[in-house]
């Protein structure tokens, strides 16, 4: 529409030759990043296992989080997948009762780089999405990333979404996958951001700290023994790397569903606030 395109941004390249964006055209506030696409590393043909994170608002505008897995099938279908939601802090929009089962379809083409991806759950939910960089190598630190956008129109059912699908690790279903020194960069609505660290030890146990502005409110907790979280593996863990563990708070943590994509990596989403905080965590 005209005044509106094209969009202008400030860009700045990092050490790993991304490109961060950040809009500067006043028509928006949107930021970013390109990279370089390894898009032969997505085949139609090959059976891979995703974990995501998405974002965006529901249809009154308030904020929505999904976090979830991907299993694609290496023809055209998504099955045994499961799906955790936060819209507005109700957990159960979507897909009822958390996790809720998902499956679906999906088409790539690669000389276009373009794919399309139906999920289904209670409701059908259509993406298309983009591969972006890194590798399927199953010990790689950078682990194959797909950006998807929603492409339904937003109503009382579809919000507007966007995020990532990382390749998940074969390797690191089970606990053990959390096992070592991670750090959280938390975003939610009403001006809440958190920085959380810590180390896992593979066995249950988060001994961390973090520090919390919400909407100019500071709390910081420094890292101590004496301050530990907990985790814990949902029944199916074990083959789909679905974890509970809590974090933030002062003294009562708030809950996270953690669904990891490689060792101590993965895609948190909290389970009891309206400011959905949720992020990719490494």
């Amino acid at each position: 529409p005209g005044g509106i395109y094209p969009n202008q941004y400030q860009v700045v390249l990092d050490g790993s030759g991304d490109v961060q964006m950040i809009e500067s055209d006043g028509h928006g506030s949107g930021a970013g990043v390109a990279e370089l696409t390894t898009k032969n590393k997505f085949s139609q043909g090959t059976n891979q296992t995703f974990a995501f994170g998405f974002t965006g608002i529901d249809s009154g505008g308030k904020r929505v989080g999904y976090a979830g897995l991907m299993p694609t099938d290496g023809t055209a279908f998504v099955s045994g997948g499961s799906m955790d939601v936060n819209d507005n802090g109700n957990t159960t929009s979507l897909c009822g009762a958390s996790p809720c089962a998902v499956a679906g379809n999906y088409t790539y083409d690669l000389n276009s780089n373009v794919g399309h991806l139906t999920l289904t759950t209670a409701v059908t939910m259509d993406f298309d999405f983009f591969v972006g960089g890194g590798n399927t190598n199953a010990n790689g630190s950078t682990p194959l990333t797909l950006y998807a956008i929603s492409t339904d129109p937003v109503d009382t059912i579809h919000p507007a979404v966007v995020g990532t699908m990382m390749f998940q690790n074969p390797a690191t279903y089970d606990k053990t996958g959390l096992n070592g020194r991670s750090v959280s960069a938390l975003t939610g609505a009403n001006a809440n951001v958190s920085l959380t660290y810590g180390s896992t030890d593979g066995n249950g146990n988060f001994i961390g700290g973090f520090d919390q502005n919400n909407n100019g409110t500071m709390v910081s907790v420094s890292y101590s023994p004496g301050f530990a979280f907990t985790y814990a593996p949902a029944p199916s863990s074990a083959t789909n790397g679905r974890y509970t563990i809590q974090m933030l708070g002062n003294p009562t943590p708030l809950p996270f569903i953690l669904y990891v994509s490689g060792n101590n990596r993965g895609f948190l989403l909290d389970q009891s606030s309206t400011a959905v905080i949720d992020r990719k965590s490494v």
